[in-house]
């Protein structure tokens, strides 16, 4: 019996020691994907037009994202339709689930977008450093009120019927599973402090509900801001105990952040489990520390 209990002892060594030796490498491999991000964001050296830097910079984040996700998931770009006669923004990036039917033209390039089949999409922002007033009079919107109101017209689309499966879940994960998820990605803020501040007071001073809301916001070498939207997502929070945040955390390693909370997202296709590389981002991810958090109420001017 005591040989038994030592091999099994031994046994969970070896497990846990593997485990910690693939997360050192997985970190590794993330950290160097990161600065490549931000080179193709920030390298002067592609010359050409305006829509030619920002597709070369697109194009980097879209081959490294589909490194990890699903072989059989799609990456597109553009406008997104669903059901109820709804359409969004041209969107940067835009993630397809295998359910996603193929309508490819002469080209091979995805035609029609459709929202029951958008994993979730994805702005690329790199410059996010100017916060303006929000009554200002500008000819030109500035970066992140067009980030934040691209995502809101990806928020107000609506899938068919809900993916989700299983246990009883609350009305408010409900809702947020017939939404398409929604992320900005950028390089350059004035701070974590100052970025989740800002977005939290746009959201309040314009009333804008909690459906219709950017679902995370990586910032590149910094953090990562989460809009915690139902409990589920918040360890040991009951539905009556829930709080709508904006929640940011400064971390060296915020691409594992967002990857995690890609992975981890509600799907448009029903699931049993999660993707196994959830397990290894989520334990790289833990321990990371909260710097700002800020509750959103939604009221017209502040």
């Amino acid at each position: 019996m005591k040989d038994n209990k030592k091999q099994k002892g031994e046994r969970v060594k070896r497990e846990a020691k593997s485990r910690a030796t693939a997360q050192i490498r997985l970190r590794k491999h993330l950290r160097r994907l990161t600065d490549e991000i931000i080179k193709a964001v920030e390298s002067e050296l592609h010359a050409g037009s305006p829509e030619a830097v920002a597709s070369h910079r697109e194009d980097v984040l879209r081959e490294i994202l589909s490194r990890f996700l699903p072989r059989t998931y799609d990456l597109a770009k553009g406008k997104i339709y669903d059901a109820f006669d709804g359409v969004s923004d041209s969107i940067d990036i835009v993630v397809l689930a295998n359910n996603h039917p193929k309508f490819r033209n002469a080209r091979g390039e995805i035609e029609l977008l459709l929202a029951d089949g958008v994993y979730c999409t994805i702005e690329l922002k790199p410059d996010l450093s100017d916060l303006p007033s929000f009554d200002s009079r500008r000819k030109k919107k500035p970066e992140i009120w067009r980030a934040l109101s691209q995502a809101r017209s990806v928020k107000r689309l609506r899938r068919i019927k809900s993916p989700l499966l299983g246990r009883q879940h609350s009305k408010l994960m409900e809702d947020y599973s017939l939404s398409v998820p929604t992320h900005i990605v950028t390089v350059k803020v004035p701070s974590l402090e100052e970025i989740t501040t800002y977005v939290a007071d746009y959201y309040a001073y314009h009333g804008i509900p909690i459906e219709e809301q950017i679902d995370t916001i990586l910032v590149l070498n910094e953090g990562f801001l989460v809009n915690y939207k139902y409990p589920e997502k918040i360890p040991k929070q009951s539905t009556d105990q829930f709080e709508h945040l904006l929640v940011a955390f400064k971390t060296d390693y915020a691409l594992i952040e967002f990857l995690w909370w890609l992975l981890a997202d509600v799907s448009p296709e029903s699931h049993l489990t999660a993707p196994f590389l959830t397990k290894y981002l989520g334990d790289i991810q833990r321990n990371k520390p909260l710097i700002a958090r800020r509750t959103i109420s939604n009221r017209s001017g502040l």
